[in-house]
């Protein structure tokens, strides 16, 4: 994939840091646990999440690709609204993972029972 021009860790900390210095907005992607967030927390510049609808089969379906997520186009890196949902377990995912096996005298099927 090409580059689009985004920032690595280190520059989206400078970028939060220089938003809180001149009393800017930012809306960026994050995540927790991460340090961060704690060496915010309990200030006026403390993170504020975002929740999204929990993602259905139609969102994760409508979400923007990986390849349209680094074009130079803005509008397929944004992509469809209706791909806007969390990025929590997708439906069907689970059932699709889960294998039926036979259980051995302590109740798993874990390969570690059969060393």
């Amino acid at each position: 994939l090409v580059p689009n021009g985004g920032y690595n860790y280190s520059s989206v900390i400078e970028i939060y840091a220089a938003a809180n210095a001149t009393g800017e907005n930012v809306l960026l992607y994050w995540w927790e646990p991460d340090s961060l967030i704690e060496r915010y927390r309990g200030t006026e510049y403390e993170f504020v999440p975002i929740h999204l609808p929990p993602p259905t089969t139609e969102c994760v379906d409508n979400r923007v690709s990986e390849e349209g997520r680094c074009s130079a186009n803005f509008t397929e890196q944004v992509g469809n609204s209706m791909g806007s949902c969390d990025t929590g377990q997708t439906p069907n995912v689970l059932p699709m993972t889960l294998e039926e096996c036979e259980t051995d005298e302590h109740g798993s099927c874990s390969p570690a029972y059969s060393a």
